[in-house]
């Protein structure tokens, strides 16, 4: 989201579904994402929480982004199939809570976990440092060692524990 000041925050422990960009399609549920999002924060009176990291690589602020009703937009995108858990370098407090959301809302088929089908594949590598899964063809899959390599045998495996796609290959 980007603040009256300009400045820009990432919403911390989560990612959506990528809309369009430039040279790039979005992703299934990206526009849809796009639209709760808004619906929540557009235009109203936030309040940011920060955790462990304040900044993301790219300068943004890393926060929980608070309602006016108390109520927390990260977890409420997870809550609705609007985002998925996206661990972070040094970790964030409401991980547990986020996973848990995560979930429900995979067993709900809320949001994008109803809409977004996709071709499983037969297993899934991913990385216990990077908490990254791939398609099994992706050069980036192929390159995790063995002590960090993990296989799922599905998509929904994957982020049930917590592991977030490739933004490469697009598992």
């Amino acid at each position: 989201i980007a603040l009256d000041s300009g400045e820009k925050v990432r919403y911390l422990g989560v990612d959506a579904p990528e809309i369009a960009h430039r040279d790039r399609p979005g992703e299934c549920y990206g526009e849809k994402a796009r639209r709760i999002n808004e619906k929540l924060v557009l235009h109203r009176r936030v309040t940011l929480r920060y955790d462990r990291e304040l900044r993301d690589r790219h300068g943004r602020w890393l926060a929980y982004v608070l309602l006016e009703d108390g109520r927390c937009a990260n977890a409420e995108l997870v809550m609705q199939g609007a985002a998925y858990v996206n661990r972070t370098r040094k970790g964030f407090s409401r991980f547990e809570d986020f996973l848990r959301s995560q979930r429900r809302a995979i067993r709900e088929r809320a949001g994008m976990w109803a809409e977004c089908n996709v071709e499983e594949r037969s297993q899934y590598p991913g990385s216990r440092s990077s908490h990254i899964f791939h398609r099994p063809t992706c050069p980036f899959g192929n390159q995790i060692g063995k002590r960090n390599r993990v296989l799922f045998s599905s998509r929904l495996e994957a982020f049930e524990q917590g592991f977030r796609p490739c933004r490469e290959c697009r598992p």
